[in-house]
């Protein structure tokens, strides 16, 4: 005797939203372009305002972590992550 299973699917639309660019791993080589063009002041602003995505201050903090403030041992945008 063998049984046979019917498997019925369902059809559900899942939306996603986007990751906010902020918290994007996403780089983009024109925008790094542009973040290195920038002075450590410009770059130190510009990711306290949100205009630069997580891969963005990854790099910069992998090539110059001296510009990067340190809060509670940790690069300031890992901290307010895990906030």
């Amino acid at each position: 005797m063998t049984r046979t299973r019917t498997r019925t699917r369902t059809s559900t639309t899942t939306h996603r939203q986007a990751i906010p660019r902020v918290a994007s791993l996403r780089v983009d080589a024109d925008r790094t372009r542009r973040m290195w063009a920038m002075a450590p002041a410009e770059r130190v602003q510009a990711a306290q305002q949100g205009q630069l995505s997580l891969g963005e201050m990854l790099q910069w903090a992998r090539r110059a972590p001296h510009e990067v403030e340190i809060v509670d041992g940790e690069f300031f945008f890992i901290a307010r992550l895990a906030e």
